[in-house]
């Protein structure tokens, strides 16, 4: 697929940051090439991002495919689904609440104004909670919420996880691979969450990560359901709670910047 004059925006949530690709009207699409998607999430050589939200239509119905910064296809990614309903909102005049799927799942958004601007609630079905796994010394809490997680409670360093995550990520216990989040509790419903993601590395943020998370503290009776927790991850903070067996996450999205990729 040719890059040149590829028009893009790029979107951020908690410092999570997209290329996202607006192909709702374009007819017959064409794949991304992997070595296409690492060019253009280079942060030296080219946009820049965490990932790439390619958004097309399924039966009239917005959908989005999610790609890692090293070119492999993710099957979920709730702060991407959090720009993407934003950018719905703001740019294509959607209603404050509609739906959308990205990958096998089906997530509702809702918009929310608030003193602070505006605010995406995302609501997606509960995770399942698959059992426990000792990986590198790490017991830790295996979870599917459409991807793979593995939510160990502990408190490590930034650095700690800089150095050590790739390892737990790749482990071959994990077949094909996982995220990583180490979650500590700071106070009451607070928790500080440090994410390793499968494909990009530490980021500073996951949506999908805090979903997992919240799955393994309702598993070990640590939350109730309608009880809010917050999240605080390095890009800020995320509020979630369990509803009816849905998840609702609910943060801010931002429309950074707009452009073509040069030629």
């Amino acid at each position: 697929m040719k890059t040149q004059n590829l028009p893009f925006t790029k979107v951020q949530s908690l410092g999570n940051d997209f290329i996202l690709l607006n192909f709702l009207n374009i007819k017959n699409k064409k794949k991304l090439p992997q070595k296409t998607i690492s060019y253009l999430c280079n942060r030296h050589f080219g946009i820049g991002a965490d990932g790439i939200l390619l958004l097309t239509q399924k039966n009239k119905t917005p959908h989005v495919q999610i790609f890692n910064a090293d070119g492999t296809q993710a099957e979920l990614c709730l702060n991407g689904a959090r720009c993407v309903s934003y950018y719905l909102y703001k740019t294509h005049n959607f209603p404050k609440q509609f739906t959308f799927t990205m990958g096998n799942s089906t997530l509702t958004a809702k918009i929310i104004e608030t003193k602070n601007g505006i605010e995406v609630l995302n609501k997606i079905e509960m995770p399942r909670y698959v059992g426990t796994k000792t990986v590198l010394g790490h017991t830790g809490h295996v979870i599917d919420s459409g991807n793979p997680h593995f939510v160990i409670f502990s408190n490590v360093t930034h650095d700690w996880l800089k150095q050590n995550g790739k390892k737990i990520e790749s482990h071959p216990s994990f077949l094909n691979k996982t995220n990583v989040e180490f979650v500590h509790k700071l106070k009451k419903n607070i928790y500080e969450l440090f994410v390793f993601e499968r494909g990009c590395g530490i980021t500073l943020a996951c949506g999908s990560g805090a979903c997992a998370a919240l799955c393994a503290l309702f598993e070990l009776k640590k939350v109730k359901e309608k009880e809010k927790v917050v999240f605080q991850m390095l890009g800020g903070k995320l509020l979630c709670w369990l509803e009816d067996g849905f998840v609702h996450l609910q943060a801010n999205a931002h429309l950074v910047f707009e452009g073509k990729v040069g030629g």
